[in-house]
C-alpha cells in the first residue's frame, strides 16, 4: 500500500461524511483538499483547526497543490471559537484534528449544516466515534495506522535510543513544598518531616512546608499522595483533580531535572537537525535559542528558517504536537513526556518524515516514565531499540 494507492480509495468512498483516521505523514491534509476538489463546491468551505497558527499550514498546502482557486471560499476557525457557527451553513465542512472535539462543540456542530463532512485525525478515541456516528449519518471510517504506515513503508522505522537515569538518593537536591499556596512557611529537613508528617497533614496548620529532600524522596512523596487518592473506594471531584494536577507535578519534576543531560546532548548533536520536545514555555527556553512556545512572537519564524534548514535545533513544549510539517529533522529528544496516548503518537509523527528518524528517550528507571515509553514503542521493531550502557558515553549511539 502506498500514499497514492491510500489517496485513490478515499476519493471512491461515496459516502458524503466521512472521518479518515490516517497516521501522521500519510498525508490528511492533501487527502482531504483532493476530497474537496471531487467535490468542486460553489459554496462555503469551513475549516476547523486546533490553533490559528495551522491556518498559514493548511493555506501553503492548496497552493502547494495547486487548488488555491478553492481559498476565497475557506473560512478558517478554531475548536474554541467553533460553536459560534451555530446556525450557518456551508457546503464542505473540514474537522482538522477531529480529536479535539469538545463537549461543548459536539453539541454546537449539529446545528452548523453542511452538506459533506470531512474529519481527520490520528489519534481519535475510541469512545467518540459512536458519538461522531450519531452525529454525522452514514459516517464512513478509513483507518491507516502508525503500525501499518510502518509496516508499507510509508513511513520509516525509527530508531530508538533509550538512555536510562536513576533518581538521586543521596543528595537532597530538591525541594518539595506542602500547601505550596501559604504564605507562612517553614523549611525542614526530610527526616524531620517523616517524624512529623502525618500530625502536620491531620492537624489544621495555617502555614505551608518545605522539605529539603532528594529526586528519590520528591518524588515518593507525589508519589506517595498519588497512591493514596487512588485507594479510596470512591473519589470526589476534588480527589481527580488533585490527581491531575499531581500527575503533571510528577512529570514536570522528571522533565526539569533532565534539563542538564539535555543540554550536553543538545550540543554533541549541534551539526544535526534536532528537535526537543519540553515540558513547558520556561524549559523551551532553557534548552534552545529558537524556543516555539505560544508565549514567543517569532515561532512562526523560527520554525520557516527551520524548514528552510538556516537553523538545526527547536524546542516545542506543545505547540508541534501536530498539524505542522518538519522538514528533514533526524533526531528527536524527548525531554519530557505525556501520559496521553494522543500527545506522544503526535509527537513521534513529527519526526517520521525524515528517512532515518532517531528517537532519544532519556528516562529515569521506577517511574511513570518508563511505564509510559514502555508504550510508546511496544509497536516497533524490536532491534531497532538499543539501551545504552553510559549516558555520557554519546559515541555509543550517536554513530551507532
Amino acid at each position: 500500500m502506498t500514499r497514492e494507492e491510500i489517496l485513490q480509495e478515499v476519493l471512491q468512498i461515496p459516502n458524503k461524511n466521512k472521518l479518515l483516521m490516517l497516521s501522521t505523514g500519510v498525508g490528511k491534509t492533501l487527502m482531504a483538499i483532493k476530497l474537496i476538489e471531487q467535490i468542486q463546491p460553489k459554496g462555503k468551505i469551513l475549516i476547523v483547526i486546533p490553533r490559528l497558527v495551522l491556518i498559514q499550514n493548511w493555506k501553503d498546502e492548496f497552493i502547494k497543490w495547486g487548488y488555491e482557486k478553492y481559498l476565497p471560499q475557506v473560512e478558517f476557525v478554531t475548536y474554541v471559537s467553533l460553536p459560534k457557527k451555530a446556525s450557518e451553513y456551508y457546503e464542505i465542512k473540514v474537522l482538522d484534528e477531529a480529536h479535539h472535539l469538545s463537549e461543548r462543540c459536539l453539541q454546537a456542530v449539529p446545528f452548523i449544516k453542511s452538506e459533506y463532512n470531512i474529519l481527520l485525525s490520528a489519534t481519535i478515541k475510541s469512545t467518540l466515534i459512536p458519538v461522531l456516528k450519531n452525529i454525522f449519518s452514514d459516517l464512513y471510517i478509513y483507518r491507516v495506522s502508525l503500525s501499518k504506515a510502518i509496516e508499507n513503508e510509508i513511513l520509516p522505522e525509527p530508531k530508538i535510543i533509550l538512555i536510562p537515569f536513576i533518581l538521586n538518593n543521596t543528595t537532597p537536591t530538591e525541594i518539595y513544598r506542602v500547601k505550596p499556596k501559604e504564605e507562612d512557611r517553614k523549611t525542614i529537613t526530610y527526616q524531620q518531616w517523616l517524624k512529623g508528617k502525618w500530625k502536620y497533614l491531620r492537624g489544621n496548620y495555617k502555614f505551608g512546608v518545605d522539605i529539603i529532600c532528594t529526586q528519590q524522596q520528591k518524588y515518593n512523596e507525589i508519589q506517595g499522595y498519588m497512591d493514596s487518592i487512588n485507594k479510596k473506594p470512591t473519589k470526589s471531584k476534588r480527589d481527580v483533580l488533585t490527581l491531575k494536577q499531581l500527575g503533571r507535578e510528577r512529570l514536570q519534576m522528571l522533565a526539569e531535572i533532565k534539563s542538564d543531560f539535555v543540554k550536553q546532548l543538545l550540543k554533541y548533536l549541534k551539526d544535526y537537525r534536532t528537535l526537543t520536545f519540553c515540558y513547558d514555555i520556561k524549559q523551551t527556553k532553557e534548552l534552545g535559542k529558537y524556543c516555539i512556545n505560544s508565549q514567543n512572537k517569532r515561532a512562526t519564524e523560527y520554525l520557516d528558517m527551520f524548514n528552510k534548514k538556516k537553523i538545526k535545533h527547536i524546542t516545542a513544549c506543545n505547540q508541534l504536537n501536530e498539524g505542522i510539517n518538519l522538514n528533514d529533522c533526524k533526531f528527536g529528544i524527548f525531554a519530557n513526556y505525556n501520559v496521553s496516548e494522543i500527545c506522544y503518537l503526535q509527537r513521534q509523527g513529527r519526526l517520521l518524515r525524515h528517512k532515518e528518524p532517531v528517537f532519544l528517550l532519556p528516562f529515569y528507571r521506577n517511574t511513570k516514565e518508563q511505564d509510559i515509553i514502555a508504550d510508546m514503542i511496544k509497536d516497533y521493531d524490536k532491534s531497532l531499540i538499543t539501551i545504552v550502557s553510559n549516558p555520557f558515553n554519546f559515541n555509543e549511539y550517536i554513530n551507532r
